[in-house]
């Protein structure tokens, strides 16, 4: 696996539902160091952070971790993920096959589980890309859902399936927990091609998004770690 995988952090400054949400302490460190710890221990070969925050670039210098400043243009609300990727390849020289993208909104997000996304998709040499996903509850799926119309519920699918079991299952994006992609096709999509799924649980996929969040994560890390 060494030699295979080069990973970036993408942390800009601005937040909407936090402040300097990615720096924000979660049981004594910053959230992003969550994402760091798990990717220094590892499989992966190498990482660095692409930021344009002043105080995090501070904390790299600190730490010696490798960072990128970002220019202002792909630090927007609206910038997207595969403009700072290609960034990144344009500023830094990478070899690797594979690069794997992992937001630091996932602090419950392991390193067993960057290890097992990794082995996937190498034993699968057909596919593009892989993302993390989390299994949507019965009750979501399209059979069960119903609108509004003229004031009463109506169904969107009319093929009754009462019994969950008979269902199909579908699968959500459990915010960008963990991307890979071949460092071929990065240019073109973050994750497209032949898709693979790495299923995650529901706890394992919070995303850091607003405070309850945040106390929420750091009730299950201090479960996790027996505290």
């Amino acid at each position: 696996m060494r030699g295979d995988f080069f990973a970036i952090i993408p942390a800009r400054a601005g937040s909407k539902g936090i402040k300097n949400k990615n720096m924000i302490d979660l049981n004594g460190v910053p959230l992003i160091q969550h994402t760091i710890n798990s990717v220094i221990a590892s499989k992966i070969d190498d990482f660095v952070i692409s930021t344009d925050s002043q105080k995090l670039i501070n904390y790299c210098l600190k730490k010696g971790y490798d960072y990128i400043k970002r220019p202002d243009e792909i630090s927007k609300d609206e910038s997207k993920a595969i403009d700072v990727v290609n960034h990144v390849l344009e500023t830094k020289k990478i070899n690797h096959r594979y690069i794997v993208y992992l937001q630091p909104t996932s602090p419950l997000r392991t390193e067993i589980h960057i290890n097992e996304a990794m082995e996937l998709i190498l034993k699968n040499p057909e596919a593009n890309s892989l993302v993390s996903v989390v299994n949507i509850p019965h009750n979501f799926v399209p059979k069960s859902l119903m609108k509004n119309k003229n004031g009463y519920l109506v169904e969107i699918d009319n093929s009754k399936i009462y019994n969950r079991h008979q269902k199909e299952e579908y699968y959500a994006r459990n915010g960008a927990a963990i991307y890979i992609t071949k460092r071929v096709n990065i240019k073109d999509y973050i994750f497209g091609g032949k898709i693979l799924g790495y299923q995650m649980s529901k706890i394992e996929s919070i995303d850091i998004d607003e405070e309850s969040d945040l106390k929420l994560a750091s009730l299950l890390l201090k479960n996790k770690n027996g505290i």
